[in-house]
């Protein structure tokens, strides 16, 4: 069976399952790749990014969540052929496929454009597709910061036919994973693509033998059955709302979770000075009863209720949670060379008023 892999530059998904098809023997015949000048294709080359960015990670004080796992070293490696390509729409494209006689197309880790039919519609097995959500929810992209933003419990894996719609074609596959609270989008992205590299290799070992696979039903909740847009990174969205909801503000930083420090996230003003908020914590006021008695003394203010070593809790008269910040940084024109340090180092103290209600 003639397999042609489709996948972009260092995605979680993309690689795991390109890897555990090759760990399981089945033959892909090529993989295509965007081409994209900034991405090493040497060892060297990829060496030395790998090493700059776990640079970066040390000085700013942020988790390595990105993936730098390499698809074009891993298709070296195996001596399958690459095949770069601006635009998968063009008739250079649509030939050099072509050319290949593929039985089966399978996007592993997603393509920026969306597929034409007679791309889609050459193999004889038909193409499909691996999806970080548990369709018909959460269609689109970014759906992994769309999800963690909604506040999921239960996020997953689908595979699916490839038709003339984003994530709207005929459903395979769907398998299901529990997410907590404190789960970032690149935790989510990094499970569901271990999810998905198990179980892409036993679906096309059934199209392997007995052809073409039957479809299944899949009722998603209404609410979160839409197509989600690119995820935006607009200041004035970024910037965080200090009277909502503290569970909606933790979900609201997490989503925003960023691979490195040097680029923008949720901003507030405390004392004059402005800060990205880059950690926080979620905890249910009635099973921390030792915090909490300090945020009764007023509805229309958020008050310091407890602070430890290296954070500060939140909390205020009406909001059942209490927020825990983290991790800040200085947001300014200096930002790139800002480090990222404990949230005590905004000097609230228990008792103060962090912020009135009728002002954020």
């Amino acid at each position: 069976m003639n397999i042609i892999y489709i996948t972009r530059h260092f995605n979680h998904s993309g690689y795991e399952i390109f890897r555990t098809l090759i760990e399981r023997n089945i033959q892909i015949k090529g993989v295509i790749l965007q081409n994209i000048n900034t991405v090493p294709r040497t060892a060297l080359g990829h060496c030395i990014s790998s090493f700059v960015y776990k640079l970066k990670c040390l000085w700013y004080r942020c988790d390595p969540l990105k993936n730098t796992n390499s698809e074009v070293l891993l298709a070296k490696k195996h001596k399958i052929p690459i095949i770069y390509l601006d635009s998968i729409r063009t008739e250079s494209a649509y030939n050099q496929i072509k050319a290949f006689e593929p039985d089966l197309i399978v996007l592993g880790g997603g393509w920026h454009e969306l597929l034409p039919q007679r791309i889609y519609s050459m193999p004889r097995l038909g193409c499909i597709n691996t999806h970080p959500s548990l369709l018909p929810e959460f269609r689109g992209t970014a759906v992994h910061r769309w999800q963690i933003l909604n506040g999921i419990q239960k996020s997953g894996v689908t595979i699916h036919y490839v038709n003339s719609r984003f994530d709207a074609g005929e459903i395979l596959v769907s398998e299901a994973i529990e997410v907590n609270e404190e789960t970032t989008p690149q935790e989510l992205f990094s499970r569901t693509a271990r999810v998905a590299a198990e179980t892409m290799p036993r679906l096309i070992a059934k199209f392997s033998e007995f052809g073409s696979q039957p479809t299944i039903q899949r009722e998603g909740n209404p609410v979160f059955c839409k197509y989600y847009s690119k995820w935006s990174w607009n200041e004035d969205e970024l910037r965080i709302k200090w009277n909502s909801p503290l569970r909606k503000i933790h979900f609201h930083v997490l989503a925003n979770t960023q691979e490195s420090y040097e680029y923008a996230g949720p901003w507030f003003l405390f004392k004059g000075r402005r800060y990205i908020l880059r950690k926080t914590r979620i905890h249910d006021r009635i099973s921390t009863k030792s915090r909490g008695n300090n945020c009764l003394h007023c509805d229309t203010a958020l008050f310091v209720v407890d602070a430890d070593e290296t954070s500060i809790f939140l909390g205020n008269k009406i909001d059942p949670d209490i927020l825990e910040l983290v991790q800040v940084q200085r947001d300014d024109r200096f930002r790139q060379f800002r480090r990222a340090y404990p949230a005590t180092t905004l000097g609230a103290r228990p008792g103060d008023v962090f912020c009135s209600m009728k002002e954020a």
